[in-house]
């Protein structure tokens, strides 16, 4: 990276520890939510890796609802952010593409939009997977961001329980059906609704 920015004309000529070009200091603020305690440690690890490089990213520590008025706005020079979108491909549609309502980034390209369009109304799985696989890599390739980790769900139930499906964006919405078998269930299952209504009653 040092090599990379130093080819840039990016050059510690003054001695102080970060680069400058033309006058011009290589340094920018880099938004985190106060609410969020990992992202505030991962700026800090930012921060500290960027100096390694001569670049000053300066910490700026937002209440959320600053956060992300100043996201909605585009008045960030730099942010991290974590992104839910719907539990399919298309789903980067609302972060990534250009009519996405999630686009904070401003990121726009013809090319990726035109992938996801493609990859959204194919029927064929297979060039549908080729489609998406074309826009992420159109993506990564603008450097679009830097993405640091992506997490995974993971949902878990006693074995008692026979579940019937669960939804991926919405887990809960099952709830009704699920049942548990009579020679599975122990004493807190027999409660039954009656003896919760009557219970509430008697309160």
């Amino acid at each position: 990276m040092k090599v990379l920015l130093d080819s840039l004309g990016w050059r510690d000529t003054d001695g102080d520890g970060f680069r400058e070009r033309s006058g011009v200091k290589l340094e920018f603020a880099l938004a985190t939510p106060s609410s969020s305690a990992i992202r505030r440690q991962m700026s800090v690890l930012l921060q500290a890796q960027w100096k390694a490089v001569g670049a000053n990213a300066r910490l700026e520590e937002l209440e959320p609802v600053a956060f992300f008025e100043r996201l909605g706005k585009g008045q960030f020079d730099a942010m991290i952010n974590a992104w839910h979108t719907d539990p399919s491909p298309a789903g980067a549609e609302q972060a990534w593409g250009s009519r996405g309502g999630s686009n904070h980034t401003g990121y726009s390209s013809a090319a990726f939009d035109a992938q996801l369009d493609s990859a959204a109304v194919e029927f064929d799985p297979a060039r549908s997977r080729l489609h998406y696989r074309r826009a992420y890599e159109t993506i990564v390739r603008d450097f679009a961001a830097v993405w640091l980790f992506e997490a995974r769900y993971a949902a878990a139930a006693h074995k008692r329980l026979n579940i019937r499906g669960i939804r991926a964006d919405a887990w809960w919405v099952g709830l009704p059906e699920w049942t548990i078998a009579p020679n599975q269930q122990i004493a807190r299952d027999r409660i039954g609704i009656g003896a919760i209504a009557a219970g509430t009653a008697r309160d």
